[in-house]
């Protein structure tokens, strides 16, 4: 029989044969085949489908059950496996807002129990929850888990500023202030700042693509030079000690060409939806200190990992 008939891979290092056991559900049980042979079996759980085909190729071709592979393939029909795909997009989707939220959470907390001073029992109170559950969310926010996993928060690999270049390729960080209202422009109207009274993902998308006096670097370096160029649009909340991403974007590589003169230009983005390119939502990064004003609210670290504008000191 060849290699072609029994529809098998062998990798020519190792000379193992890989078989495909294709299983289907019947009647409560798993309908097992290899295509190309005369291999056939059963399992009642899919679990147990490769043992069982492992089993029926050992004793069909007399051969060790421990060499070769198997790899189980089930197939659903149509519906089934639609409902498989639509539970998975939903799991995704789920997650992704799961961790959105925790982030969100630890960083309110932060806030008020930082900046307002109050206590984690009436921080409790006012947020509905156990006092225990804000000292945790407390203190994965300083990326610490007292001990304890949390799998459904974020990463708690916390990002240098310079770790966060060289992920991203070049980034322009900027710094979300928190609640209140921007100072409108004359015959521009108000813009409200992310915070309790806007915490959605429009308020947040359009606060980090506007407001940052680039102008000047997008005239003399990025523009001429397109090597130089941030690839990522990030926005950090929170303090010094605790500085979580709010938002991360794909600057639209286009921009840098057509974007409009002046000192703070909106910048262009790619795929703005879920504020979370390259997975860093809800990432800490370790040492972003912006200062007061304008020029020291953002800062350009590049592609080699090197800080080279804004932030406090500019």
């Amino acid at each position: 029989m060849t290699t072609t008939t029994v529809q098998r891979e062998t990798t020519r290092r190792t000379e193992r044969t890989t078989y495909r056991a294709v299983c289907e559900p019947y009647g409560g049980w798993w309908a097992v085949h290899v295509p190309g042979t005369v291999v056939h079996t059963q399992a009642r759980r899919l679990d147990q489908v490769e043992a069982m085909a492992r089993d029926a190729i050992a004793l069909t071709y007399d051969v060790g059950p421990g060499s070769f592979d198997v790899v189980v393939d089930p197939a659903l029909p149509a519906s089934g496996a639609e409902a498989v795909d639509a539970v998975n997009a939903a799991r995704s989707v789920a997650s992704e807002a799961e961790r959105h939220a925790f982030a969100v959470m630890a960083d309110k907390i932060v806030y008020l129990t930082r900046e307002l001073k109050l206590s984690y029992r009436d921080t409790a109170q006012l947020l509905g929850m156990s006092h225990q559950r804000v000292d945790q969310l407390a203190k994965a926010a300083r990326g610490s888990t007292g001990g304890q996993a949390h799998d459904d928060g974020p990463s708690r690999e916390p990002l240098s500023l310079s770790e966060l270049g060289r992920l991203s390729g070049g980034a322009l960080v900027v710094h979300l202030s928190y609640g209140g209202r921007f100072k409108p422009d004359p015959g521009s109207p108000v813009r409200p700042k992310w915070g309790p009274d806007h915490p959605d993902d429009a308020t947040i998308l359009d606060n980090t693509r506007r407001h940052w006096q680039i102008g000047r670097l997008l005239a003399t370096l990025w523009r001429p030079t397109p090597d130089e160029r941030p690839h990522a649009l990030v926005g950090l909340g929170g303090t010094v000690q605790h500085r979580p991403v709010i938002s991360s974007l794909q600057i639209e590589p286009g921009w840098f060409d057509v974007a409009a003169a002046g000192a703070d230009p909106e910048i262009n983005v790619v795929g703005d939806a879920s504020l979370n390119y390259l997975g860093l939502r809800g990432r800490l990064v370790t040492d972003a200190r912006f200062g007061t004003n304008r020029q020291q609210s953002f800062i350009w670290v590049d592609c080699h990992g090197e800080v080279r504008r804004g932030g406090r000191g500019a």
